[in-house]
């Protein structure tokens, strides 16, 4: 039994899973190219509305002409032009007959623009997606006696056998790829037809995921430029209304002709022109005008906000970090920049090196080998020239600044189990560091007097801490582990932490980051998808409200800590061999704008405090590399 169910498993994994993968794929490129034909027919929609607004206004351009030429009849009629009525009745109908034809085609060319059928393509594709039928049947890896193929047998013209081969080396003026038994030719190079099924199939599903999450990308910027125009159109709205409202009631009685007036509506006009002088009536048409351009002003204003939104936007969008320089090292796996990115140290298995910076170029300074186990966080203060180490050895080492301009041990932290790797992190103050190990526990450490002490250790988690981040506000602590739980602790009027809220997932944890008060982001171990947890003010806790897809080429993970830059709105997510660079929208969108990827997991690094430089160490070719942001 066991034997059958490790087959049904292979199946599912090496067959089913990756039709499934690909099938989804392709339903989100389907899906995608719709919400682009949606954005196409709200484009063509709001030129049909312009297209008829042209017309409206030719039409009643031709009205005024048409009056005008009415009237120069009549007048050439006193200039004896036109001697007698049959001549003055014959031009009069020419001009009323060429004018509603020309009326008639106007209405014809407005009706026309929207009697197409510019919807019908748009249902029909979208009742294609709605209808598809999967090709992924689940019966045949249930199937242990054979593996699940595609059915779909394909046979050879020349010899009528069927094709089993693919050839991978070039034939001069061959055209055909395809080989059943008799077509081996030993000289040649030749795969299993099921291997170019699984490798296509790959390639497929990793190019449309590509281009979907590309589109996905475009399509967030597009509803954003969307969301400030409906904001704008909100506004012009409720601001203004171009209708003049004064008289309404006699501007109705105006457009009646004499005769069909009733007795009640005459009595009306009577009373009003009593009441009402005419001049009294054109000055309150006056004022309504005069409010009216009021308005059109103050929507000229908020227009001139609308296009600084959008010119923020603009500049905002699509930072890029592009090579500038690099340099050979041995394996470096830990980075923390000063202030002023100045000096960066940098964990080196047991060693940590330290570099002077200076607009990407560094220079080597120093070597601190106190540490015996891998460094494997580093932290440097904001506020002193010191920095904070954690490693395998358990240890937590304050690092200082000396007058002889060197680093040295100031103060080692012991009291930690196991491997210091779960995060290194401090608060605005810098007189409290808050440390996560492979021991599960939590641990605050408080400065007084210069000396660092133990405060607090919190033990809520059952396995060994992934990843810890604070709060803007410092009164709360969001922490993962290689546990199946989320843990939030808050920070109650003892200036104690406790356990606030705990949420299950159904992986481990491996990163976070509190982008603010409200909102933080989680990657669990063996997932490409980043997390969106937001505080839900009902329910007066943290609830997923959305997930990001992420590049991540394998989804093997290794220490590597989320980091995110508040001006630039850049956020740094690393999951498998790939570094996944996010643009933030108002902490609302989040947009990957850039994937750096390495041959395996072993990539490193960190951004500059200012989100200047990005600096990477990779496998490829044992460099640190340097990149400069450019917007």
């Amino acid at each position: 039994m066991d034997h059958i169910l490790q087959i049904i498993k292979q199946n599912l994994k090496e067959i089913w899973m990756p039709r499934k993968q690909k099938e989804a794929e392709t339903v989100v490129y389907n899906l995608v190219n719709l919400k682009q034909e949606l954005q196409n027919l709200r484009t063509q929609f709001m030129e049909k509305l312009h297209q008829s607004l042209l017309i409206i206004d030719e039409i009643l351009q031709y009205l005024q002409i048409q009056l005008i030429s009415l009237k120069m009849s009549i007048d050439q009629n006193q200039n004896l032009e036109i001697r007698n009525p049959k001549q003055l009745k014959e031009l009069i109908i020419s001009q009323e007959t060429q004018y509603n034809t020309n009326i008639g085609n106007k209405f014809t060319d407005l009706l026309t623009i929207w009697n197409d059928n510019f919807l019908k393509n748009f249902g029909n594709r979208m009742k294609k997606i709605a209808q598809r039928t999967s090709d992924c049947d689940l019966e045949p890896c249930f199937n242990s006696s054979n593996r699940p193929g595609n059915g779909n047998i394909k046979i050879c013209q020349e010899h009528y056998q069927q094709i089993n081969y693919v050839r991978t080396s070039n034939i001069a003026n061959s055209q055909n790829w395809l080989a059943c038994e008799r077509c081996i030719q030993p000289d040649q190079n030749y795969i299993q037809l099921e291997e170019l099924e699984k490798a296509w199939g790959e390639h497929a599903r990793l190019t449309l995921g590509k281009f979907n999450n590309h589109q996905n990308n475009l399509s967030l910027y597009w509803k954003k430029i969307l969301q400030i125009s409906e904001e704008f159109n909100k506004f012009v709205s409720q601001q203004i209304n171009l209708k003049n409202d004064a008289h309404s009631q006699q501007m109705c009685l105006m457009q009646k002709n004499w005769s069909s007036l009733s007795q009640v509506e005459l009595n009306d006009i009577a009373c009003d022109y009593n009441k009402q002088p005419n001049n009294l009536i054109y000055e309150k048409i006056e004022q309504e005008s005069i409010k009216k351009e009021d308005q059109i002003q103050q929507v000229i204003s908020q227009y001139q906000k609308f296009l600084e939104k959008l010119g923020i936007l603009i500049n905002q969008t699509n930072p890029k970090f592009e090579l500038q320089n690099s340099i050979k090292q041995n394996k470096c796996i830990s980075f923390a920049f000063s202030l002023d990115s100045s000096v960066m140290v940098v964990g080196q298995y047991c060693m940590i090196k330290v570099f002077q910076f200076r607009e990407g170029d560094l220079t080597e300074q120093q070597e601190l080998t106190e540490h015996q186990g891998h460094v494997r966080c580093l932290y440097f203060m904001k506020k002193t020239l010191q920095f904070v180490s954690g490693s395998t050895d358990n240890l937590i080492i304050i690092w200082s600044w000396n007058e002889k301009r060197k680093w040295y041990c100031d103060q080692i932290l012991n009291g930690h189990s196991d491997y210091v790797r779960g995060g290194l992190i401090m608060n605005n103050k810098e007189d409290l560091i808050i440390s996560g190990s492979d021991d599960k526990t939590i641990r605050f450490w408080v400065k007084r007097n210069n000396i660092w002490r133990l405060n607090q250790t919190l033990t809520d988690h059952v396995q060994e801490i992934k990843s810890i981040s604070l709060n803007g506000s410092e009164n709360q602590l969001v922490s993962c582990s290689t546990g199946y739980e989320i843990i939030v602790f808050k920070l109650n009027t003892e200036q104690q932490w406790m356990k606030k809220q705990q949420i299950q997932v159904d992986q481990e944890g491996y990163s976070l980051y509190f982008l603010s008060d409200t909102l933080f982001t989680f990657l669990s171990h063996k997932s490409d998808l980043l997390y969106i947890y937001e505080f839900d003010e009902p329910q007066q806790q943290f609830i997923k409200t959305k997930q990001i897809k992420l590049i991540s080429g394998d989804k093997t993970i290794d220490y590597f800590p989320q980091q995110y830059n508040k001006e630039k709105q850049i956020l740094l997510v690393k999951i498998g061999k790939t570094i996944n660079i996010i643009k933030t929208i108002d902490q609302q969108q989040f947009v990957p704008v850039q994937f750096i990827e390495n041959k395996d997991n072993y990539l490193y690094g960190a951004m500059t405090n200012d989100a200047e430089y990005l600096v990477t160490w990779e496998s490829n070719d044992n460099t640190i590399k340097v990149r400069k942001c450019h917007q």
